[in-house]
């Protein structure tokens, strides 16, 4: 069975974590459209409860923009892990090696961003993507979009 697990990016902290648990609760309108999602983090040791429907909802400016981006992003376990055994999230930047017999094959190497693209964990460069699981590929995790989205630009620029 395949695990379930979330991550979130506080956005104006900067900071990312795990969420421990999540809770549906029917909000004060005894309404399902009205529920709300509460995450246990593991942000700042102690962790705490935190609405993500109305964090994930509402907007705020980060410093040096004017954009406004959701307060908290949540991002969800691949259920795949790196060759060192580390759990890729959407929202990292992945390199995977295409492997035969061992050799890598550096024509196809690719470097992007895993996503979900149709029902379906892929890493999108913006030009290619391709699924993330493999039998035969190693994937190694280089970032995140939101620590080191300049990992991209860099690729993108090679």
């Amino acid at each position: 069975m395949r695990e379930i697990k979330f991550r979130a990016w506080f956005t104006k902290d900067k900071a990312m974590a795990h969420v421990d648990k999540l809770e549906f609760n029917e909000s004060y309108r005894n309404s399902p459209v009205h529920a709300d999602v509460w995450a246990k983090t593991d942000f700042e040791k102690g962790g705490w409860y935190t609405p993500l429907r109305a964090a994930t909802n509402r907007k705020t400016v980060v410093d040096g923009s004017k954009e406004q981006v959701p307060r908290v992003v949540l991002m969800q376990y691949t259920g795949i892990d790196s060759e060192n055994g580390v759990e890729i999230f959407e929202g990292d930047i992945v390199k995977q090696e295409e492997t035969l017999f061992g050799v890598v094959d550096t024509d196809l190497e690719i470097t992007g961003v895993v996503k979900m693209l149709e029902g379906c964990w892929v890493i999108d460069s913006g030009e290619d993507s391709v699924h993330l699981w493999s039998e035969t590929a190693c994937n190694q995790i280089l970032g995140n979009i939101y620590e080191t989205s300049e990992l991209m630009e860099v690729e993108a620029n090679a």
